[in-house]
């Protein structure tokens, strides 16, 4: 059997007995192949003495990479795996190195390689998810630090880590010839090649998974049905209440992916009759909301979008929700609700969405494990809630769009789907969000998935403050906005304050973003349209001038303006 491993070279006082091998070498911009695979390092010589102690009969390749400052140079990765897919017959390919940087010529390469042999890599050992063990045709093997059983290991039903050793130590020679500890993920994976190698055949991941066994305990996600297929064929819509949730739907309709669409509410509320654009300062649109009795449930419309309910059921004593499922059952129409429906919904995979994250999404088998994103995130953030942070989403959306920019969506708010989102985590105002402390996970999922559709950025936004006023009650703590950030890790960040927010409270919060996502403010939106405050407007407008930083008022985005920032905070370019 033969292995070859990509690590630091080989040094032994044994060297032609032992292992053949060659060296990439950096020539300015480009690699080439050269003779000798001497270890200056060490790490390959203590991955390869670690794999003899449990296999001393295959056969040994070993191509020396270049490093600086001990990490491996992630171009140089590439050649050596385009180098041994094409030149080398091998059982096994061992990388116990890797990058945090996710890159499709990577991924491709060692998808052609794992056909030829069985792909196996260490995980970084700080605990993020690196590549290419993270792959999905490559033997993922991380640390089980709650384990120092010898020779133990386990096999993991995820496609990112699949095989979890015991945290062992290894007493072997370095390329001085002195026995040394070591300890580590590098390690643990030659462990795993050479048993591997034991199998005496050629094998791979989805083999190898398969016989030494896979963990059960895979919690199934809720049958419910997709949201494209609800929105799929939806020419006309009756949306209802006419809340804050809906607004946005008001203010940008030609996103609307519901087709025509018409509003209504309770006559309580004093709505019904008014324009739009009466009740919204801000938009132009001059359709009239009329009230809920009038709906006409025979009338050919497709999908009934139901916004929160919960305080207008607890002031009219109806059971609004059950009413308006029924209806939607009885006259064959689609639902998307904001609102929770797990407590009238009894069957699965009825024409009814409502967004719902639990325990269920949260990716199992990951053990902390975060992505880091390689794509700029662009998070739109906030001194308080029903600020307009949304609206300015969809501004900066707009903005891109215009210039040609393919930008991906993660909406916060439980309208995102409607609107165009690609992903929503509604974590705010009756929130469908369950996950606690787990918000980070499922945030940096939805980063991922929408990184692998290869958009060139990512917009996002967050609910409510981001610096609380004060900690007399835990409702006024802002620990999923922080949860959500550490998922999301944005690069830039746009801003919205209120004209009467406080000069102290404003830097806090600038400080405080800046510290603790290591992004910097790109611009600041100043929310002129409630409780506008025109004196302290100019002394935020100052305080932001000092920063050399933009600002604009909520009630007058420029398009030109917003592109033109963003290009600039990225690119330097004016």
């Amino acid at each position: 059997m033969k292995i070859v491993f990509l690590d630091t070279g080989y040094y032994s006082d044994d060297m032609a007995n032992m292992i053949e091998g060659i060296s990439i070498h950096r020539n300015k911009n480009t690699y080439e192949i050269v003779e000798g695979f001497c270890d200056n390092d060490g790490h390959g010589t203590e991955v390869v003495n670690v794999f003899r102690k449990y296999d001393n009969k295959s056969k040994i390749f070993m191509v020396k990479l270049p490093t600086v400052e001990h990490q491996t140079i992630d171009e140089a990765l590439a050649f050596a795996l385009k180098y041994v897919l094409d030149n080398i017959q091998c059982d096994v390919v061992q990388i116990s190195c890797g990058t945090l940087k996710h890159t499709s010529e990577l991924e491709e390469l060692v998808d052609k390689l794992a056909k030829k042999a069985c792909v196996i890599s260490a995980f970084d050992n700080a605990g993020g998810v690196s590549y290419p063990a993270a792959y999905k045709n490559v033997l993922g093997v991380d640390l089980n630090l709650s384990s120092n059983k010898k020779d133990s290991f386990e096999v993991i039903p995820d496609e990112i880590v699949d095989i979890r050793v015991s945290d062992m130590y290894y007493r072997i020679k370095d390329n001085c010839n002195i026995y040394k500890i070591v300890q580590g993920s590098s390690y643990a994976c030659s462990f795993i090649s050479a048993m591997v190698l034991k199998e005496k055949k050629k094998i791979n991941k989805k083999q190898l998974k398969e016989k030494w066994g896979i963990y059960k305990g895979i919690t199934k996600k809720e049958g419910r049905i997709k949201v494209n297929i609800l929105l799929s064929n939806v020419k006309r819509t009756v949306i209802f209440p006419f809340n804050k949730e809906i607004h946005s739907i008001a203010r940008f309709e030609k996103k609307f992916i519901g087709g025509d669409c018409q509003y209504y509410d309770l006559k309580h509320k004093f709505l019904v009759g008014k324009k739009i654009c009466e009740v919204l300062k801000d938009t132009n649109n001059e359709k009239i909301i009329r009230s809920y009795d009038q709906i006409d449930w025979q009338e050919k419309f497709d999908l009934f979008v139901c916004g929160h309910l919960k305080e207008i059921e607890q002031l009219t004593g109806k059971q609004l929700r059950q009413e308006i499922y029924l209806k939607c059952k009885q006259y064959n129409k689609k639902l998307y609700c904001f609102d929770d429906m797990r407590d009238v919904i009894k069957q699965t995979k009825e024409n009814v969405f409502y967004p719902q994250i639990s325990l269920t999404d949260v990716p199992q088998f990951r053990y902390g494990k975060l992505r880091k994103p390689n794509i700029p995130v662009v998070c739109v953030c906030g001194t308080s809630s029903k600020q307009g942070k949304y609206t300015v989403q969809l501004n900066i959306l707009e903005a891109l769009e215009k210039k040609g920019i393919n930008a991906g969506f993660l909406s916060t708010e439980p309208n995102g789907y409607l609107l165009g989102a690609n992903e929503i985590l509604p974590f705010g105002y009756e929130s469908g969000c369950h996950i606690e402390s787990k918000l980070t996970n499922v945030a940096n999922e939805m980063i991922w998935k929408l990184e692998k559709q290869k958009f060139e950025l990512i917009v996002t936004g967050c609910q409510s403050g981001s610096v609380q006023y004060d900690t007399i009650n835990e409702r006024l703590l802002l620990y999923k906005q922080s949860y959500f950030l550490n998922g999301i890790n944005p690069d830039g960040i746009v801003l919205v304050v209120n004209s009467y927010d406080s000069i102290r409270y404003i830097e806090r919060t600038i400080n405080y973003l800046e510290s603790f996502t290591k992004a910097k403010i790109i611009f600041v939106i100043i929310n002129n349209i409630f409780g506008y405050d025109s004196v302290n407007a100019n002394q935020i407008k100052s305080l932001i001038k000092k920063r050399n930083l933009r600002t604009m008022m909520l009630n007058n985005l420029e398009h030109n303006i917003i592109y033109h920032e963003i290009l600039q905070y990225y690119t330097g370019e004016e």
